[in-house]
């Protein structure tokens, strides 16, 4: 029968950190949420200004968003 501790302590047998653990499960819908803010200024800025970048910029800011969720889901997994 497996050690039910391995399950909390991860492979390396360390104990789960709490920032760790909040990244895992709070990193990726903050950042969405971060990404959504972002992206609404960019697009206002955009609009309101003579800058031309907002599509590019919301792109950058999109692909940040989807490393870093990417990376939540690998501390989580």
């Amino acid at each position: 029968m497996a050690d039910p501790r391995l399950f909390a302590a991860g492979d390396e047998g360390l104990p789960l950190s709490i920032p760790r653990f909040l990244f895992a499960v709070l990193g990726a819908p903050v950042v969405w949420a971060l990404h959504l803010a972002a992206s609404y200024f960019l697009i206002t800025l955009d609009c309101i200004t003579p800058w031309d970048g907002g599509t590019w910029s919301v792109l950058a800011v999109t692909a940040l968003a989807a490393a870093v969720s990417a990376g939540a889901g690998w501390i989580a997994w």
